[in-house]
């Protein structure tokens, strides 16, 4: 008995370390400019840290990001919710996410939308997430 617990333990945690994001949409109606500079909305509560991580996580890939707002070729919002889940750092992962990158050059023009969710079953880490999102984004960059 102890041995079948045990494997199924290590089966469900290889499950969860293989981290497909088929639950990660990125749809992109046009490119990101390279050069340009993104602004991302400060959120009111961040537990988690999302700004902070996909600041960094977009940096990392080559992106300008700017805390002036005027200085912003793009500007990118999100929400989420979160729940519990002891698997990952924090103890607290992304339910659901959404957001939108618009030109702040062409009217507002929503040029980049996302979203993503999992289940309570399902233990996707926020940093993992986010970089898997920061990744998605930069292939849709000139």
């Amino acid at each position: 008995m102890k041995k079948t617990i045990v494997f199924l333990i290590l089966l469900f945690s290889t499950i969860g370390q293989s981290q497909t994001y088929k639950k990660l949409l990125v749809n992109s109606n046009e490119p990101l400019k390279k050069e340009s500079y993104i602004y991302i909305e400060p959120l009111a509560e961040d537990r988690l840290g999302i700004v902070k991580s996909l600041t960094e996580n977009l940096t990392y890939l080559g992106f300008n990001i700017t805390k002036d707002k005027t200085q912003a070729d793009y500007f990118l919002v999100l929400s989420y919710l979160k729940r519990a889940d002891n698997h990952c750092p924090g103890w607290k992962v992304i339910r659901k996410m959404e957001g939108k990158i618009f030109d702040l050059n062409k009217n507002n023009k929503v040029i980049v939308d996302f979203s993503f969710k999992q289940s309570s079953f399902e233990q996707k880490c926020t940093d993992n997430v986010i970089f898997a999102l920061a990744k998605k984004i930069a292939e849709n960059q000139l």
